[in-house]
């Protein structure tokens, strides 16, 4: 079984969490957040080291409660600091410490979008994130970046290969600029200044035996061709 809830009352109501609603009975699934509230990234640093507040952990920790009737086989994180605090909050708050973490550049440090670390690392700290990633999007490239459809393409197909190899769901926390590209081309959904993705939001990768969709807001989109 894909994902069910406690007979306490908690349906998973609100926001990110009513997502699992639309979870069929033989689907696995991987969940993609941002990480957890962070403390502000000084002006002309990539904020690397910036690690959660104390209401990201606790934040994190209540997300992870609310998985508790779910069975999580295996996570994943960006190596970047905060990440790893999350994905550990997470699963404090899911009370199974032993689930294991793995950590992935795919997810940050660079991140599976970057090509050149130092080239793309100019652009955020001249433009912005927000302004980068917009224009990155809505051009499919950016030089020190991967091309956009091909790499979102390379990135589910992981995940689909993550969901065989373990049978089981899957947790990735990654950043921003990692998942924003990757909602956007296959939910072809728009961010801006006044929409952007916030902390421990992000969408649902959910696979059956012959389909795969990406589930966000409380919506079900198929991806054509499956597992590509």
């Amino acid at each position: 079984m894909a994902c069910s809830f406690n007979g306490r009352g908690n349906r998973m109501k609100g926001d990110f969490m009513s997502n699992f609603l639309l979870v069929e009975e033989l689907e696995s699934f991987a969940i993609l957040i941002r990480h957890a509230e962070r403390g502000s990234i000084p002006s002309l640093t990539h904020g690397t080291n910036v690690l959660l507040t104390e209401k990201g952990k606790q934040d994190a920790q209540l997300f992870g409660s609310k998985l508790q009737d779910m069975a999580i086989g295996c996570t994943y994180s960006s190596p970047v600091p905060r990440c790893l605090q999350t994905i550990h909050s997470i699963l404090d708050g899911y009370g199974k410490r032993d689930v294991p973490v793995i950590q992935s550049t795919t997810l940050g440090a660079p991140g599976i979008y970057i090509e050149d670390s130092d080239l793309a690392g100019r652009y955020f700290l001249d433009w912005g994130t927000t302004a980068t990633v917009q224009r990155y999007i809505e051009t499919g490239e950016l030089e020190g970046f991967k091309p956009l459809i091909s790499t979102s393409k390379a990135f589910l197909s992981q995940i689909c290969t993550d969901l065989s190899a373990f049978n089981q769901n899957l947790i990735y926390v990654s950043h921003d600029a990692v998942l924003i590209p990757f909602i956007s081309y296959f939910n072809d959904e728009y961010f801006d200044y006044k929409k952007w993705l916030t902390f421990l939001d992000g969408a649902i990768v959910a696979r059956g035996r012959d389909t795969v969709s990406i589930i966000r807001d409380g919506k079900k989109r198929e991806i054509a061709g499956g597992a590509v």
